[in-house]
């Protein structure tokens, strides 16, 4: 237990000092640090519930029709997938941060970034990102 509160507390201390902090449970009533409140974790449990009596199931019958020598690619592809996706939000994260500071942009990578993650996108995208000064 120690080791995923630790893991949490790292993860989360990672994600908020670089960009920006997301704290949507902070107004609410009986509220753990702004991350977790009550309210919240009474629907996630039924919606854990939910998908072990119903979801879950469905799926294991749907990976069955799957042949199984087709599987292994497939996990690969979703893992290709989400890698891309989680380094695509990272560097856009991390240019909006630049960006908002006023840096202008360093090479395509970064133009790239400008012209498709723009601040109208990014602040619909992570509507609840706030600045994160760094302590020195």
């Amino acid at each position: 237990m120690r080791s995923i509160r630790a893991l949490s507390k790292c993860a989360s201390r990672t994600t908020s000092t670089g960009f920006a902090a997301s704290t949507p449970h902070s107004g609410f009533k009986f509220n753990l640090g702004g991350r977790i409140n009550l309210l919240y974790c009474f629907f996630w449990g039924i919606a854990a519930v939910l998908w072990m009596r119903y979801g879950y199931p469905l799926v294991l019958k749907l990976m069955k029709k799957v042949r199984s020598h087709i599987r292994p690619w497939m996990t690969a592809a979703l893992a290709v997938f989400m890698a891309v996706n989680m380094l695509t939000s990272a560097l856009a994260l991390a240019r909006y941060d630049a960006r908002t500071s006023g840096e202008a942009p360093n090479g395509q990578l970064e133009v790239f970034l400008d012209e498709h993650f723009d601040n109208a996108r990014m602040e619909r995208i992570y509507p609840n990102a706030k600045k994160v000064t760094k302590a020195e």
